[in-house]
């Protein structure tokens, strides 16, 4: 990407931006004509158009949008709703939960610190720290924190966060935790490494990191509309949209103003609730030099890259890099920056040019969205480079390809993976890849024909030309490889359906399941990742089931009734109806329709091939649900059971994530086989895996009033 500007632009950029002495927060970023910045209206309508069509595919729920030029705001708009069951729409300047995008913050703080002596880069956390001082993490120093190069996971909270006194004792549990790597080694992003900074804020200052960032940054920046701490009653609410999470076509509201806080203590790794126009004047501070807050070297120490984070950005020629808390954007980690901004896990985006004085930000409060990685490439065609017709051109391209998507529908097979496979398929006019078990992504068409990205990470994958109106396979890029997945061809010696089913009925003993009546399983749950245990009471018969999941001292109730109707219930709180994806996931995990004639269950059955995996033959079987998502399950020939399931689930705050059901020790109950190890892996880092264990089991009791959700009697 060309990031150099035109003397004339340069000149206006330096005549517009605000003197040096000029007290920050004076200016909201008055709205101006864009001709008046070098800015062609075309341009940002185009942009416009881009969030519009998203909007329209259900890319997000709701959605604002600020572009702001030589510090003058040439668009700002908002898009879609902030609660779709309120129908209330989204209000430019809304406040949004930006999550990740508060890691910048305490990276600042640290710099400030480093500014004033209290701190240096190779000072040990544990110098400030005691919990800190083990034999794994004596050494991390405060520059790995920085960078995320401690060997620290993800995320190493195991408790719900109103069990941490402070972020002193989130720290502490960070310490504690097994190091993926030796400090320094290797890059990892983590949300422990930026709550054990801001521990150290408070360590250093002797005053909360709150007060800090209040005083130091928040209040200087004139950032009156940002939110650390929210308040049941706080006045921000009723300016917060509600939360959504899921996936395109199946987002459910997880959060609304009226709830509890999220947060009930400020997380420097992502509890921050800011606007546009706020987060612009904090973006500002950094293209400034720092000002008056920070200094030049500080602002060039954050902004140096470290780390390759494994992709390329929708901008040409930038990779998406890591410096110290600020995602920066550059072709190389020896190449200079070019842009820098950060992303939050709730739909929000920042990005900043410093050359051109361009600040764009695009926040929504749907998450699990990709909406802010495909605006990267229409920011990039209509405001980097200026090429509205090449905009066009694109466009016209992609509907062109989109509408010969039959080529290339079907099934692929991984070459290096015997059990997996991908489904290419359309699906309102789009064109999608699941990997079951392991991930999904809409696949949009570029100029070349044959060619489409996954919107999900920016890989390119080549389709080799049809044959007989087929690709005969495609190319998948890899970090250092390139794979050829080749599509499915039927076999001729394949197990008919019908007897795969009838051979599945006679394993588990389906006959039995009238005459046994109510079964009850207690158990344990082990999540492994987070080394958290809690217990579980699955009580069911041929058609409903009571679930209940204790963990901590949170609690979940999910029941299913006899007219297929699912019901929810958190901590004790109203019961609440599941629809959609969520209502299916819940009847399709129910013990007995998991073994049902999954003809009557399933959109889509097929018997796909037989397999050796891990020394053992197993019968590979596709199936979709009703709502459209696939399904490899894995059955054993010689037993009839189901052994394996790889799948998706829709997760609270997390969207859809991959997962692979292992199904184990299998035990008779009343002359029916049933698992008594239930393995799920998640394809997600912060889930991992976790376990059902069952304990125990009972059979002919009275539960007729137990399978009834309150206000259902």
């Amino acid at each position: 990407m060309n990031l150099l500007l035109l003397t004339a632009a340069t000149c206006l950029a330096l005549a517009c931006a605000p003197p040096a002495s000029a007290a920050f927060g004076s200016s909201d970023f008055p709205q101006v004509a864009p001709s008046s910045v070098g800015m062609e209206p075309e341009a940002l309508q185009a942009l416009v158009e881009v969030v519009d069509r998203m909007l329209a595919e259900d890319a997000f729920v709701g959605a604002e949008l600020h572009v702001i030029q030589d510090r003058r705001t040439v668009l700002h708009q908002a898009f879609g709703l902030a609660d779709r069951e309120e129908s209330r729409p989204v209000d430019v300047d809304s406040i949004y939960c930006i999550r990740s995008m508060t890691k910048p913050f305490v990276g600042t703080a640290i710099q400030m610190l480093l500014e004033e002596g209290a701190l240096r880069l190779e000072t040990k956390a544990s110098e400030i720290l005691p919990s800190w001082d083990t034999p794994a993490t004596a050494s991390v120093t405060i520059e790995q924190l920085l960078t995320h190069r401690t060997g620290l996971p993800f995320t190493t909270l195991r408790q719900p966060l109103h069990a941490y006194a402070n972020l002193e004792a989130v720290a502490a549990e960070a310490a504690a935790t097994k190091l993926l790597f030796p400090p320094g080694t290797d890059f990892q992003y983590s949300d422990a490494g930026s709550d054990t900074l801001g521990a150290i804020v408070t360590a250093i200052t002797g005053k909360p990191v709150v007060d800090f960032l209040q005083e130091r940054v928040l209040d200087p920046l004139g950032m009156t509309d940002s939110v650390t701490l929210l308040e049941p009653d706080h006045p921000a609410l009723k300016r917060i949209p509600s939360a959504y999470s899921g996936t395109v076509g199946g987002w459910s509201r997880h959060w609304k103003p009226s709830d509890d806080p999220i947060f009930p203590l400020f997380l420097t790794s992502q509890s921050l609730y800011s606007t546009t126009s706020d987060y612009a004047r904090f973006l500002a501070l950094w293209m400034d030099g720092g000002r008056d807050l920070l200094s030049s070297d500080a602002v060039d120490r954050g902004l140096t890259p470290r780390s390759f984070l494994g992709q390329a950005s929708g901008f040409q020629d930038q990779h998406y890099l890591y410096g110290q808390q600020w995602i920066v954007f550059a072709p190389s980690l020896e190449a200079p920056h070019t842009a820098f901004g950060h992303n939050g896990s709730d739909g929000t985006f920042a990005w900043a040019w410093p050359d051109r004085d361009l600040m764009v930000l695009f926040f929504t409060q749907t998450r699990g969205t990709t909406a802010g990685l495909e605006l990267e490439r229409a920011i990039d065609l209509l405001l980097l480079q200026g090429d509205l017709e090449g905009h066009r051109e694109q466009l016209a391209a992609e509907a062109e390809a989109a509408a010969a998507f039959a080529p290339y529908e079907g099934l692929y097979w991984d070459e290096d993976n015997i059990r997996a496979c991908y489904l290419v398929r359309a699906v309102d006019d789009r064109l999608t890849i699941d990997r079951p078990g392991s991930f999904s992504s809409e696949l949009v068409a570029t100029e070349v024909p044959g060619h489409f990205r996954m919107k999900a990470a920016n890989r390119i994958l080549e389709f080799e030309p049809p044959r007989n109106d087929a690709s005969p396979a495609f190319l998948f890029p890899f970090s250092n490889r390139v794979e050829r997945q080749t599509r499915h061809l039927p076999a001729a010696d394949l197990p008919s359906l019908d007897s795969v089913i009838d051979d599945l009925h006679s394993a588990y003993g389906v006959e039995h399941m009238d005459q046994v009546g109510p079964i009850r399983m207690k158990g344990k749950i082990e999540v492994l990742a987070q080394g958290r245990e809690g217990r579980v009471e699955m009580l069911f018969d041929a058609r409903r089931s009571r679930m209940i999941a204790m963990m901590d001292d949170a609690t979940e109730i999910v029941w299913i009734t006899e007219d297929d109707r699912v019901f929810t219930q958190v901590n004790g709180a109203a019961t609440t109806e599941l629809k959609g994806s969520q209502r299916e996931q819940a009847l399709l995990s129910h013990p007995f329709r998991r073994l049902a004639d999954w003809r009557n269950v399933y959109a889509h059955v097929e018997v796909l091939r037989k397999i050796e995996h891990q020394g053992n033959q197993r019968i590979l079987v596709q199936t979709v649900s009703q709502e459209g998502s696939p399904s490899i399950k894995l059955v054993d020939p010689t037993t009839g059971l189901l052994m394996e399931d790889d799948r998706f689930e829709v997760l609270p705050m997390m969207g859809r994530i991959g997962v692979k059901v292992g199904y184990r020790d299998f035990r008779d109950v009343k002359g029916m086989k049933l698992p008594f190890l239930v393995r799920h892996e998640y394809s997600h880092q912060l889930i991992g895996e976790f376990r059902t264990v069952y304990e125990s089991v009972e059979t002919g009791m009275d539960a007729e009033r137990s399978f009834q959700p309150p206000g259902m009697d």
